[in-house]
């Protein structure tokens, strides 16, 4: 029994409960009075209740919110980082709404599965704290591309393109500053030769977009083109189940008017046959089979349908 308990899974989180893990981590996080002064267990602590308060519901744990949002924030970090890739190349024309699609094609192609936290990336997106976990000692420069094979980024800034460079010229012959600092490499100017290589690879990434942007238009009306023939199939699956339904009915009123032709032609031929040379036993049924066929079409003289059947072709 405690080996099944430990395997049990819990529900899935829904998109309500993924937006409250992220705002109560951006409140606890932006308050200016606490900041970094606290810790692991505190700091979850107050995000817990903080979520708790937003949702009204402590169905969840503290365990379950700080790993929810451990996926939240690889897959977000992750996001960003392609993000970064997609602005970094300053696509000619592409709007923030195609720089969004690129860069979910990027993560795509990077971890083989879809973006599934568009709903948390705008309360993220411009967090202080978010920053944080940029690099800020790095001692030489990644230029990364799109569709590199080693783009692996850890964190959401390692794709931005740093502007340190070994072929860059010196910061200057100030010897109050520190040429090994961050700040102090970040305002060196890119040397010509990097600047060549970087624009090569932008031109490359770029005819890669671009390329990926033809391939999902040829894909979606692929997708259309199949959506317009499965309509069509339906329609004509709809109109074949209406002719044999119309056909079934015909058939049944034509087994209808063969049973009554058929009955008429036996009552007229009751009605006309000669029963003073039978015996009389068959005299007697004949006489009260005419009684009944007379009976039954003197109630029907008054319909309109109503008709005296003709003896039958020889």
């Amino acid at each position: 029994m405690e080996g099944s308990s430990k395997m049990k899974r819990g529900k899935s989180f829904t998109t309500q409960e993924d937006v409250a893990i992220c705002r109560a981590w951006c409140h606890i996080t932006e308050d200016p009075i606490v900041g970094n002064s606290q810790s692991h267990a505190h700091f979850w602590g107050r995000i817990f209740e903080n979520y708790c308060s937003l949702q009204n519901d402590r169905s969840r744990t503290q365990v379950s919110i700080s790993s929810r949002w451990g996926v939240i924030m690889k897959c977000c970090n992750k996001f960003r980082g392609c993000l970064a890739q997609v602005e970094n190349l300053h696509p000619s024309g592409a709007s923030q709404v195609d720089i969004m699609l690129q860069a979910k094609l990027l993560y795509h192609q990077d971890e083989n599965k879809h973006f599934l936290f568009e709903h948390c990336w705008p309360i993220l997106q411009n967090n202080i704290r978010w920053q944080d976990v940029t690099p800020t000692n790095t001692v030489k420069s990644r230029i990364h591309t799109p569709f590199s094979p080693n783009s692996t980024p850890d964190s959401p800034m390692d794709n931005c393109i740093s502007l340190e460079d070994d072929t860059s010229p010196s910061v200057g012959n100030n010897p109050t500053v520190d040429e090994g600092s961050v700040s102090e490499r970040g305002k060196r100017p890119m040397g010509r030769k990097s600047a060549k290589e970087l624009f090569r690879k932008n031109q490359v990434a770029q005819a890669e977009v671009q390329k990926m942007g033809t391939q999902l238009d040829t894909f979606n009306q692929y997708l259309a083109e199949k959506e317009k023939k499965k309509d069509e199939r339906e329609q004509k699956r709809i109109e074949a189940l209406q002719e044999m339904k119309e056909l079934e009915m015909k058939k049944h009123e034509f087994e209808i008017r063969k049973q009554e032709h058929e009955m008429k032609k036996e009552e007229h031929m009751i009605m006309t046959t000669d029963i003073s040379h039978l015996d009389p036993q068959m005299k007697a049924y004949y006489t009260m089979r005419k009684n009944e066929i007379f009976a039954k079409w003197s109630s029907n003289v008054s319909s309109p349908n109503f008709y005296f059947p003709l003896p039958p072709d020889e």
